[in-house]
């Protein structure tokens, strides 16, 4: 079933200020918090990686109900990301403490990137 304009805005999450809060502006800011209170490394770790974990699945959520383009790009993103925090918290050998912040840094970065790009050359939804 193909979704009209309109109504692939009135489902999309960052239409509405409450969902939108809770799948990306909430989990941003508890990351940030957990980074910045100095809380035992390996904890930040696993904070950031359910973090990472939640906003994937607001993204999984928010492409199956409105098709948003840019979250077929950050699913994967995200859940990425949160095998990388997992890998931290995990204490893997490849990873030391500015692993973390690398982290943020490289999903952020790729985040707006795929935001900007994917809805400039697809549209804001499929089949736009």
């Amino acid at each position: 079933m193909k979704l009209s304009p309109q109504d692939s805005k009135s489902l999309d999450f960052l239409n509405n200020k409450l969902y939108a809060w809770l799948s990306w502006g909430l989990p941003v800011v508890v990351m940030l918090l957990s980074r910045l209170l100095g809380s035992q490394f390996q904890v930040t770790a696993w904070v950031w990686g359910v973090m990472f974990f939640w906003m994937g699945l607001s993204c999984l959520l928010n492409a199956w109900r409105c098709h948003r383009v840019h979250c077929y790009f950050a699913v994967p993103l995200f859940f990425v990301s949160t095998m990388g925090a997992l890998g931290i918290a995990l204490d893997w050998a490849v990873f030391d403490t500015l692993s973390l912040d690398y982290l943020g840094l490289f999903t952020l970065v790729i985040f707006l990137l795929v935001w900007v790009v994917s809805e400039k050359y697809w549209g804001c939804y499929k089949g736009d």
